[in-house]
């Protein structure tokens, strides 16, 4: 930006040119598949996003199971409590 507050058209093409040629790079990669390296490191990767995939799962089914039984607890005591007020 000028000191006026108005772009300069020169700036504002060099951004646009940046934006197109750093989009293109990004989108073709250069990441190559057949490299042994790179196969192992995205290997790796993924182990460990289904690890912590399954852990979370886990966790879920944990709090579901404690939710359950306090739940079943509750209502155990709410129901010894009508049967004793009979």
């Amino acid at each position: 930006m000028t000191e006026t507050g108005i772009e300069d058209l020169a700036q504002l093409g060099a951004k646009l040119n940046d934006r197109y040629y750093n989009s293109e790079a990004y989108c073709t990669g250069t990441c190559n598949i057949n490299n042994a390296e790179h196969q192992e490191a995205a290997v790796r990767i993924q182990a460990e996003y289904r690890r912590h995939l399954a852990s979370q799962e886990t966790e879920h089914l944990r709090e579901q199971n404690a939710a359950t039984r306090i739940q079943a607890n509750y209502r155990g005591y709410r129901d010894r409590k009508l049967i004793n007020v009979m």
